[in-house]
C-alpha cells in the first residue's frame, strides 16, 4: 500500500524551504491566480465575512485575498510552522 505520510516530516521539509519557497513555486502561483479568477466574481455576490487560506504557505495567496475582500476576517493556516513564521514577517496578515 505504500509508505504512510509522516507529516511532521512533511511540515518540517515544508518549513525549511519557506524563504526561498516563493521563488521556485511558479506552477503553484499559476493555478492559484487562476482559481482567484473564478472564485472572485462569486464571492463579491456573496461578500464573504470570514474566509479561511488553508494550506496558505508563504501567505502570498492571504494577501491577494485580503485585497480582493478587505471587509472579510481572513486567516491563514498551514501544518508548516516555518511557512506561518515567513508569512507573519513578510505579508500583511
Amino acid at each position: 500500500m505504500g509508505e504512510l505520510i509522516n507529516k511532521q516530516r512533511v511540515a518540517e521539509s515544508f518549513s525549511k524551504a519557506a524563504a526561498t519557497y516563493d521563488s521556485v513555486a511558479g506552477l503553484q502561483r499559476d493555478i492559484g491566480h487562476q482559481l482567484l479568477e473564478k472564485l472572485s466574481p462569486h464571492l463579491q455576490e456573496a461578500v464573504p465575512g470570514t474566509i479561511l487560506d488553508l494550506g496558505c504557505g508563504t501567505g502570498y495567496f492571504t494577501t491577494a485575498l485580503n485585497t480582493h475582500y478587505p471587509d472579510a476576517l481572513l486567516t491563514g493556516l498551514d501544518i508548516a510552522s516555518g511557512m506561518l513564521a515567513y508569512a507573519r514577517s513578510h505579508r500583511l496578515l
